[in-house]
């Protein structure tokens, strides 16, 4: 199972900066993740929120802000806000990247960003928005490609037949068994977000996904590393609670004739 470092080690640092690209870079992830942003003279930042506010503690929109003015701004550990240019540079074909693309216009952006200045590793894209998703097929990217799901309505299953992914990006909530069943029948990889619980690391191993967005990509690494003495104590503790149970009902059958 991959460990997918959700906007860089942002557990440890503040999310979508260089300390926090830094940290997952050292965590044993096997990819990182971020989001993009189009400025307003087309450059392509990292950042989730469509404004500044959250982060950066003042509110500027980022389609309406030159590159130039968000530079001026700081983070709370006074890094800038990076561009994807930047990241690459960074992390130099190390890990593989999960681009997002979170609003109109990135994907012609990041294209032709990548026909002048491609990254020397593994490139995933992904989008909650569709839209961006055929733009991106239509320009002829090869790479992998995938949706980000939070909901799954019947219109979602039939886009995903025709929708020519290889993955998808799904809400932990979503992910039973029987999505799963049915993502895999389609032959998309099923990676999940976000999964920050060292319990919910194991129970998502254990059911093959084939990757977790996390928060804390060390923990995540060492969780995995611990798995079979996890497991080991998972099943005991699951024969002693049976074990419990059997001898409870043995101790008092009237209770079992009750109910």
């Amino acid at each position: 199972m991959l460990i997918i470092a959700h906007r860089g080690a942002s557990a440890e640092a503040v999310e979508n900066t260089k300390s926090s690209f830094r940290a997952a870079l050292r965590s044993q992830a096997h990819m990182l993740e971020t989001d993009l942003r189009l400025t307003r003279d087309g450059h392509l930042v990292l950042h989730h929120d469509a404004t500044t506010r959250r982060l950066l503690g003042v509110t500027r929109i980022i389609a309406r802000q030159p590159l130039k003015r968000l530079l001026m701004l700081r983070y709370a550990n006074r890094d800038q806000i990076l561009t994807v240019a930047q990241l690459f540079a960074l992390v130099q074909g190390k890990l593989a990247i999960n681009l997002e693309l979170k609003a109109a216009g990135t994907a012609r952006a990041l294209l032709e960003q990548l026909e002048r200045h491609p990254y020397a590793g593994m490139l995933l894209i992904s989008s909650p928005h569709l839209a961006e998703l055929r733009e991106v097929r239509e320009r002829g990217w090869s790479g992998p490609l995938g949706p980000v799901l939070n909901t799954l309505r019947p219109a979602t299953w039939e886009q995903l037949e025709q929708g020519r992914f290889q993955f998808v990006s799904l809400q932990k909530r979503l992910c039973t068994s029987q999505v799963r069943r049915r993502l895999r029948d389609l032959g998309l990889r099923v990676f999940v977000y976000t999964v920050n619980d060292p319990a919910d690391m194991v129970k998502f191993h254990q059911a093959g996904v084939a990757g977790i967005f996390t928060d804390h990509p060390a923990l995540a690494a060492r969780t995995l590393r611990a798995l079979p003495q996890t497991l080991a104590r998972y099943l005991l503790s699951r024969w002693f609670a049976a074990e419990r149970r059997q001898t409870h009902d043995h101790r008092h059958p009237e209770r079992n004739q009750e109910s």
